[in-house]
């Protein structure tokens, strides 16, 4: 399903939502539409190579008693995505003498030739990732007014997360014969690791939340909250890394992002 056809579809369940508050005016149910933005931080941050994020949903709420009342929102949010390179600067190289000499057997992984350590080549090897992020959250909780401020409310709660994370990646690894017996530029015969692939899945994770708002007029209000996040994440681990058979690691992250979202009473 492409993020267009979600958000026509997604306009569609908010209008019907919308009419719900028509029904009578004594009603305890009330409903907001809702624009955020924000940034991320932590592990989120650093594996998207960005920090923006922005999303849409609606809210509703069911009045207890005064100004407290229990809330529910879907929100459709997208997280930015760069691509980044982390080829390392340092640290062992491995190698596998079959792959590097065909008449070679029995041979292990190696991380020296003619006895000098290997080096990675700048020039040829390259390790690029991207990881994208989107997906659902379902956020229920409380709501309450701040007693020591005329028109600002809290509210605190918990999320379930539904984001698709997709991440790719795409690299050629180049060790480098740095000894003197060599002629101090590559393996002969040339050995290198490459590859290209992606990897996406929808993984759900548990979040909560707390913030602020504060009341701008009668249909309008602006809230401030803090949320933390737990996503999916793969990790490659080549074998030039490792000295071991290539593999995709699947971790869960936690992380924290800051949101500022506009409420629009319907």
């Amino acid at each position: 399903m492409t993020i267009s056809r979600t958000i026509k579809r997604f306009a569609v369940v908010c209008a019907a939502l919308g009419t719900l508050s028509l029904w009578s005016a004594d009603s305890p149910f009330g409903f907001d539409l809702k624009l955020r933005g924000g940034v991320a931080g932590g592990s989120l941050q650093t594996n998207l190579g960005d920090n923006k994020m922005f999303g849409f949903g609606v809210e509703g709420r069911y009045s207890l008693r005064g100004p407290s009342a229990l809330t529910a929102e879907l929100s459709y949010d997208v997280f930015g995505a760069r691509w980044r390179d982390v080829t390392p600067s340092g640290g062992a190289v491995w190698m596998d003498p079959n792959s590097a000499i065909p008449d070679t057997t029995g041979a292990v992984p190696t991380t020296t030739w003619h006895g000098a350590p290997l080096t990675l080549s700048n020039a040829k090897s390259i390790d690029y990732r991207k990881e994208a992020l989107q997906g659902f959250s379902l956020k229920v909780g409380y709501t309450n007014a701040l007693p020591w401020f005329e028109g600002m409310t809290w509210k605190a709660g918990l999320s379930l997360d539904a984001y698709k994370v997709q991440s790719e990646f795409t690299g050629t690894l180049v060790p480098l014969d740095a000894s003197p017996q060599g002629d101090g530029t590559d393996i002969d015969p040339e050995y290198y690791e490459g590859w290209a692939f992606t990897k996406s899945k929808t993984k759900l994770g548990l979040g909560a939340y707390a913030g602020v708002g504060m009341t701008l007029n009668e249909n309008l209000r602006i809230e401030f909250n803090l949320r933390s996040v737990a996503t999916g994440h793969y990790d490659y681990h080549p074998f030039t890394y490792t000295g071991k058979p290539a593999f995709l690691e699947e971790k869960t992250r936690q992380a924290v992002a800051f949101e500022i979202a506009l409420a629009l009473k319907l």
